[in-house]
């Protein structure tokens, strides 16, 4: 289910963090007793309430099992005379478009049902038996014949499976909570977003992140969570993970970037006898943050 333009985003995400994340974790164990950066008199403790703008991608494989149901047949044996060709009837002189051809398919067919392979040899041959097979007489004519074993009542399932991805604009708000101890910021976050992609109405996470103070006004980060969204077929869930960056303007006013990617895992949207729809889902997302905190401790 992974497009061009989700790997491209992944890509994008894995090389930020690379860039941007502590270089190993050592670093950010020690960051938990260095003092803050110097030069800032900024507190990243506190509650904040924010929006989000961005813009998002949905992956969707469709799996769909279709069950026809097919009766009985007996066991049958058969005897199809054909010929085809042009047949030369009386013709009227008078009519000068009367050419006194005629063009014909002409076909003969006998069915007997019978229990056995010999028991329709007889009916198609009589008591001297003959050869099942197809023979092309002198005269253009076509005898094919043959015995068809019974076929017991069964189903046949086909599967068919379909990919797609929509594209549109995600906005909405987040609250939350960080608590700075030195260098590193945890914290945990709840955001709702209304979307503009094709079939998608809404969804939320709740989630923890951790961060680590590279600049006196500058954290990047890590965050993982838990989410739920509702398409016009189904409601989903499943897990979020991303990173991005957030940067103090002043002491209460963050702006930040970020990206999420969102397994939605499955969800069955349709279950009867003759038909069964799994739908599954993934997400990216990049989105554009503003933040305030409330208040600091």
């Amino acid at each position: 289910m992974k497009s061009l333009t989700s790997t491209s985003f992944a890509a994008i995400a894995a090389g930020f963090l690379a860039f941007s994340a502590p270089a190993n974790a050592t670093d950010l164990l020690d960051g938990l007793n260095d003092p803050a950066p110097q030069g800032t008199a900024v507190n990243w403790t506190g509650f904040f309430a924010g929006g989000q703008f961005g813009y998002g991608i949905a992956s969707q494989r469709v799996t769909t099992l279709s069950t026809e149901s097919f009766d009985a047949v007996p066991s049958q044996c058969y005897n199809l005379l054909e010929k085809s060709g042009e047949q030369v009837l009386d013709r009227d002189d008078d009519d000068p478009d009367d050419d006194g051809i005629l063009s014909i398919i002409k076909s003969i067919s006998f069915i007997s049902t019978n229990n056995t392979e010999e028991g329709c040899n007889e009916a198609v041959f009589g008591p001297d038996g003959g050869e099942f097979g197809t023979v092309v007489h002198d005269e253009g004519y076509t005898q094919t014949t043959g015995f068809d074993p019974a076929v017991d009542a069964h189903d046949v399932t086909t599967k068919t499976v379909t990919d797609s991805s929509d594209s549109g604009l995600i906005g909405g708000f987040q609250l939350g909570f960080d608590k700075q101890m030195g260098r590193v910021v945890v914290g945990v976050f709840g955001d709702y977003n209304w979307s503009d992609i094709n079939a998608k109405n809404n969804d939320w996470t709740v989630g923890g992140r951790i961060g680590f103070l590279v600049d006196p006004r500058m954290m990047v980060y890590g965050l993982a969570g838990y989410t739920q969204a509702d398409y016009d077929e189904a409601d989903y869930e499943g897990w979020t993970i991303g990173g991005g960056a957030e940067y103090a303007v002043t002491d209460n006013i963050f702006v930040g970037t970020k990206y999420t990617y969102t397994d939605l895992g499955e969800e069955t949207t349709a279950n009867t006898p003759t038909l069964n729809i799994v739908s599954e889902r993934d997400e990216h997302k990049i989105l554009m943050d503003l933040k305030i905190k409330i208040n600091s401790f």
